[in-house]
């Protein structure tokens, strides 16, 4: 016969598998931000190089003069990609859409001013988890990207007093992330890998396959309430895959 501890160790790992309808399914969609004083802080302007920079086994006048405007491109140029990488970082990312469903309800996109859009996202976020105590929500990186985005702004627009529940942050009791599990944070063998690849690999269908992140700027509304939309579909198939093995 098992002890008691034998029964608790037991216990932990018997196939728990969570609810659909206590799981909130979200993504979010962002932009560079391309506020001048922001960038100016977080990508100082280039300085160009002078002769006494160069190399010290260039000896031609000509070949140094070269290697100055050829270092000011360059380094302009790898100025100009962080600035448009910027919707990726969370300081410099301006939410443009969010899409999100409760369990298996119709997935909501909103889309318009983003002050607004997440105004109406902490509503719903408060009234799903007013209903469901031990609701959490569950996203693709979504404790590394998309909250982390989420919270910055709140912060940013000064609406904390609407962020009625907080989300848990720990990575491995808190949010579930489809990602953090499916790479074991990180340290699965292999590299992570992202939503629509893993989708695939799944058999999971993707609507908006042939769209991407560095699309969005670009989207009509409508078409990013679709695409948007999607990726939330995609979440909540992974989920279900995932439910009763890793969940």
């Amino acid at each position: 016969m098992p002890t008691d501890r034998e029964e608790k160790d037991l216990e932990g790992t018997k196939n728990m598998s969570r609810s659909l309808s206590e799981t909130f399914f979200f993504d979010i969609e962002t932009v560079a931000n391309k506020d001048e004083k922001l960038i100016n802080v977080l990508f100082p302007a280039v300085e160009k190089k002078t002769k006494q920079d160069a190399p010290k086994n260039y000896k031609k006048e000509e070949t140094i003069a070269k290697w100055v405007e050829d270092r000011y491109e360059k380094d302009l140029q790898e100025r100009e990609n962080k600035i448009n990488r910027g919707a990726l970082d969370i300081d410099t990312a301006i939410i443009r859409s969010i899409a999100f469903a409760v369990g298996g309800d119709t997935i909501i996109c909103l889309v318009g001013e983003e002050k607004q859009i997440i105004k109406d996202f902490l509503d719903a976020w408060n009234n799903f988890r007013k209903d469901n105590y031990r609701g959490l929500s569950c996203g693709y990186n979504s404790i590394n990207y998309d909250w982390s985005v989420i919270l910055r702004r709140v912060a940013i627009f000064g609406l904390a007093e609407l962020l009625l529940y907080r989300p848990n942050m720990n990575r491995f009791t808190g949010e579930i992330d489809l990602m953090n599990l499916a790479y074991n944070f990180g340290g699965a063998a292999g590299q992570k890998k992202g939503m629509k690849t893993l989708a695939k690999i799944l058999g999971i269908d993707i609507p908006a396959e042939g769209v991407d992140g560095s699309m969005v700027a670009g989207l009509t509304d409508q078409e990013l309430m679709w695409y948007n939309a999607s990726d939330v579909h995609v979440v909540r198939e992974i989920f279900k895959k995932f439910n009763g093995v890793y969940l």
